[in-house]
């Protein structure tokens, strides 16, 4: 039987977001926005005291993030599918995509 996963709204932003790299790119995090371009969704930074995320790495960051819509709109696509049809790592994978969704979503497994 196929298992639906929540269609409760989200709440977040509406995509697609993009990313704007500032231009000193040694001082600032990439920054998220909304499709409106007006809506700051992220800044790509962090790491704490220790261990500051720049360049690079929170370049990287922020194109993951800013693809959160489109990745939570096939994923949805993906776990909607029922069990059956799927060989037993097909339905690991399922499994995965429902409780990534769940935590997407902010809810409790």
């Amino acid at each position: 039987m196929p298992k639906t996963v929540s269609r409760t709204e989200p709440g977040w932003t509406p995509g697609p977001w993009r990313v704007i790299q500032p231009i000193a790119l040694d001082y600032r995090a990439p920054l998220i926005y909304g499709a409106d371009r007006a809506s700051l969704v992220a800044q790509a930074e962090g790491g704490g005291p220790k261990r500051a995320i720049v360049g690079a790495e929170a370049r990287a960051n922020a194109f993951l993030m800013a693809a959160a819509p489109e990745l939570y709109e096939v994923l949805t696509w993906f776990a909607d599918l029922p069990d059956e049809g799927f060989d037993e790592e097909g339905r690991r994978q399922l499994t995965k995509a429902r409780a990534a969704l769940t935590k997407a979503r902010g809810e409790m497994p």
